[in-house]
């Protein structure tokens, strides 16, 4: 299995006098999400002129062009989600199981992503899982707790459904919404189990996903159909979605608990 770590679907950088510097980003649905935004390749460019004009313009420097172009992703989950024909249970679980290596491979090297969303989820050409748009994630270094600490009220980022809080509001974890200075990678857990759901429950209309997500994320309550048609599944969402973040399984411990026994396509594919 293949999966990978970006930050949008193009995204372009160039390097500066030493540093660098973002220049664009787009995705599919050509929405700001910050600064501007481009198609594909942004450009950079600088002038220098030479600091004596008498010796004319064929000698003031050309103009400099650095490229960096990164894979392009071209759908999201969400617009997976969208476009639902109907729901496959093997699907559901092939898709879960790719993202949560993601996450167990995200939280290996130390990082939470703090936003965790259908919207972040890409597929690449193949169709395998990408987890993207690292703009509020954070690394579990001792230094950036303690700047965490000195700055607990950090609300750069914050989606357009949000609620003056970091991160999507239906995603966000307990413990970042109450501010808690001290965040691990268990926040991207709960995230994930609203994502787990929406895999297992497909939504006809975004009326419903919002009334049904409201009562999830503020009572703690399930369609009752859904419950009885998927007990060990609503099993699972529970622990991954508990208010303490210690009661909540890890990633590595979902890839070695959560699963059925692997298809035999995933087997034979050396995923």
């Amino acid at each position: 299995m293949l999966f990978g770590i970006i930050s949008g679907y193009y995204f372009d950088y160039i390097l500066y006098e030493g540093a660098w510097f973002e220049t664009g980003v787009t995705d599919s649905y050509g929405d700001p999400a910050g600064d501007s935004r481009t198609p594909a390749s942004s450009t950079f460019s600088y002038n220098v002129a030479s600091s004596n004009d008498a010796v004319g313009r064929e000698n003031q420097l050309e103009s400099t062009y650095l490229y960096i172009q990164m894979e392009y992703c071209p759908r999201t989950l969400r617009q997976m989600f969208e476009s639902y024909n109907h729901f496959d249970k093997e699907l559901a679980w092939h898709l879960f199981r790719q993202i949560v290596e993601g996450l167990a491979h995200i939280h290996g090297q130390g990082i939470i992503h703090r936003d965790l969303t259908p919207s972040n989820i890409f597929f690449d050409a193949r169709n395998d899982i990408k987890i993207g748009d690292f703009g509020l994630a954070k690394f579990l270094k001792l230094e950036q707790l303690d700047q965490d600490l000195a700055h607990p009220t950090d609300t750069t980022g914050v989606s357009i459904d949000g609620t003056g809080q970091v991160g999507t509001y239906f995603y966000t974890a307990p413990e970042i919404e109450q501010g808690w200075p001290k965040i691990d990678e268990k926040a991207d857990m709960y995230s994930l189990g609203v994502v787990f759901f929406e895999l297992w429950h497909p939504f006809g209309t975004a009326m419903e996903r919002h009334v049904v997500l409201s009562d999830l994320k503020q009572k703690g309550e399930l369609p009752p159909a859904w419950v009885a048609e998927f007990p060990e599944q609503e099993s699972l969402l529970r622990q991954l979605m508990s208010l303490g973040p210690s009661d909540r399984p890890s990633a590595t411990e979902l890839l070695h608990n959560a699963f059925p026994p692997r298809m035999e396509s995933e087997l034979l594919d050396g995923k």
